[in-house]
């Protein structure tokens, strides 16, 4: 790799060489020139142009520092370009003595001995050339080197009338590839590895089947059993347990709470109202595996389950406050929940009234800083008529249970509008 001298480092190396050939082949002075070719007005010396009319990317190298950066933007290697510069060499001499294809001769044989760049070649190049101290391009590991390219008649005409607007003259392209410009940035260099180790990793990935619901007894409950604070889960599947076994219900770890983990099953006691981070709605199960590893042993996350969906129900206390429905709710809710109270007339009449009502705006906390609540007042003046009503609150899906009487139909929870 070199530094960003090197475009200029091999114009000036390659232009000696094209002119040292040029006045070889004349046996006379050879004005030299670096840059766009003009005609000449009044020619006195035979000339020798060499242009770089073009620059393109390497297409074999052009992504091999990639990445350069890492996921958090730090550098991991120096990055760096990798360039084909594309040069007209074009002559002008007396036609009479055929002083232009002379010139030509001799330069592209001169090139085709001798194609590559040599390191001492470029170091006895820059001898005497301030504008170029600091090109290191003479210790490049990549050498450039040189190849003539063949330009079509299109091409040829298309260069001349439209890049350069000037008389056509006798000349040859060439390409000088790879040029590697290297940034100057320092990436951090990463300490040595200390210590090396082995460890196999199962590839049995966690599978999450079915959550159930156990009672006191540790029975299974009938599946459609609510899942509330408090209850015990059964949960199902395959290659549940790891070296380390995470549970996570959303971004909480549960792990804690487990009371047993085996292969095919896990039991989850869920917190306590109170002391429980989780709110009502549709929560995600996820069992993640880890490893240890290291000197001393840091966890590793390697493998994780599917992601279970479950309804996680909130339990309801309901009661008139003056015009409007206080439910108080275990867990409580965030102010950007969606809550809606439900209300079913308990009637004899064929024809019951229903309701279904949205919670104040952020569920009712007008407070700053507060993002929770276990109270909201439903408004009902002007909506719910006289009744006896059950009482069900949904919250993002998750609705509430009722209770039933002994005779088998709903009974709790109630309120009364009087």
């Amino acid at each position: 790799m070199s530094n960003s001298l090197a475009i200029a480092t091999v114009t000036e190396v390659l232009g000696q060489v094209v002119h040292a050939s040029a006045e070889n082949a004349l046996g006379k002075t050879v004005v030299r020139h670096t840059g766009r070719p003009e005609e000449p007005g009044a020619l006195v010396d035979p000339s020798v142009y060499l242009y770089l009319y073009q620059v393109t990317v390497n297409g074999a190298l052009r992504n091999n520092d990639l990445p350069a950066r890492s996921g958090d933007g730090r550098l991991q290697q120096k990055p760096q370009v990798a360039l084909d510069l594309h040069y007209l060499i074009v002559f002008y001499g007396n036609d009479a003595e055929l002083e232009a294809q002379r010139m030509l001769g001799a330069v592209m044989s001169s090139l085709h001995a001798r194609p590559v760049l040599g390191k001492v070649q470029i170091q006895d190049a820059l001898i005497g050339k301030n504008y170029l101290n600091g090109s290191d391009l003479a210790e490049a590991m990549e050498q450039i080197k040189l190849t003539p390219v063949s330009l079509s008649l299109e091409e040829n005409s298309k260069l001349w009338s439209v890049l350069l607007q000037t008389r056509h003259a006798l000349s040859v392209a060439y390409q000088a590839s790879v040029v590697l410009i290297e940034s100057e940035d320092t990436p951090q260099q990463a300490l040595p590895v200390s210590d090396r180790g082995v460890a196999g990793i199962p590839l049995n990935q966690p599978i999450i089947e079915q959550i159930r619901v156990l009672d006191g007894n540790g029975e299974v409950l009938p599946i459609h059993q609510a899942i509330e604070l408090s209850a015990t889960l059964l949960i199902k599947g395959k290659h549940l347990q790891g070296q380390v076994t995470r549970i996570f219900i959303d971004d909480e770890d549960m792990a804690g709470n487990a009371l047993a983990i085996a292969d095919t099953e896990i039991r989850l006691k869920l917190p306590d109202p109170g002391a429980s981070p989780l709110r009502a709605g549709i929560r995600s199960l996820q069992i993640v595996h880890g490893m240890l590893l290291g000197e001393p042993p840091v966890e590793h996350i390697f493998s994780s389950s599917n992601v279970f969906p479950f309804p996680l129900r909130p339990t309801l206390a309901a009661s008139l406050q003056g015009a409007a429905i206080r439910i108080q709710l275990v867990p409580g809710t965030g102010k950007s929940q969606r809550v809606f109270l439900l209300l079913n007339e308990l009637t004899n009449n064929p024809k019951p009234k229903g309701y279904r009502l949205n919670a104040p705006k952020d569920n009712g906390i007008t407070v700053a800083n507060v993002t929770e609540t276990d109270t909201i007042d439903f408004p009902i003046t002007g909506i719910v008529g006289k009744g006896t009503y059950l009482v069900r609150v949904q919250v993002d899906g998750a609705e509430s249970t009722l209770q039933k009487a002994a005779d088998g139909k709903y009974n709790q929870p109630q309120v009364i509008v009087p």
